[in-house]
């Protein structure tokens, strides 16, 4: 878990140097890349969790994002006729979905937009000597939105994943635009 953090805050330092072009009136350039970081939480994981994502802007409306989520680990003692034994589940889990922007306001950097597509998640429970792991594939369908700062776009989405692990998923963050 530490290498994952000092992963994401060398990330974050190595693009806070760099020299990204924000333009407000072309927020939605076509092929603008956007690369991000935040924080999310799973209701059926019921744990917090880290997210890094990308997006490439396809029209004035449309984008694809993907992202990848990883919870942190959950921990539970059980105790069974006098020893305790320790179960330790990992959780992680990718994402690619459309976005459709469909309210903005370039004045005040306000966007909304509807997403859907594809997840892959994967659990993995250790414990006790025996190790077990499970992957599902699901289809997204939430809601975000976008606010331009001055450096970043502040971001907060909601979307369910149907078919899979069945859950609730609530993020939010920094994008960043890079090149030109």
């Amino acid at each position: 878990m530490k290498k994952i953090i000092l992963l994401i805050t060398a990330i974050l330092i190595s693009l806070s140097l760099t020299n990204y072009t924000y333009a407000q009136e072309t927020e939605n350039s076509y092929g603008g890349i956007q690369v991000g970081a935040g924080l999310m939480f799973g209701t059926e994981v019921e744990q917090p969790g880290l997210r890094l994502d990308g997006s490439y802007q396809i029209n004035e409306d449309i984008r694809v994002t993907t992202d990848l989520g990883l919870y942190l680990p959950d921990k539970q003692t059980f105790n069974f006729f006098g020893s305790s034994t320790t179960v330790t589940s990992n959780f992680l889990e990718f994402n690619v979905n459309g976005n459709y922007f469909y309210y903005k306001d370039s004045e005040k950097g306000l966007m909304a937009y509807a997403l859907a597509g594809l997840n892959i998640a994967r659990v993995s429970v250790d414990g006790g000597g025996n190790n077990t792991s499970d992957s599902e594939v699901g289809i997204n369908i939430g809601t975000g939105g976008e606010y331009a700062l001055d450096f970043a776009k502040l971001f907060a989405e909601i979307k369910y994943d149907i078919g899979g692990f069945e859950q609730l998923n609530i993020g939010f963050g920094l994008r960043f635009a890079v090149g030109e």
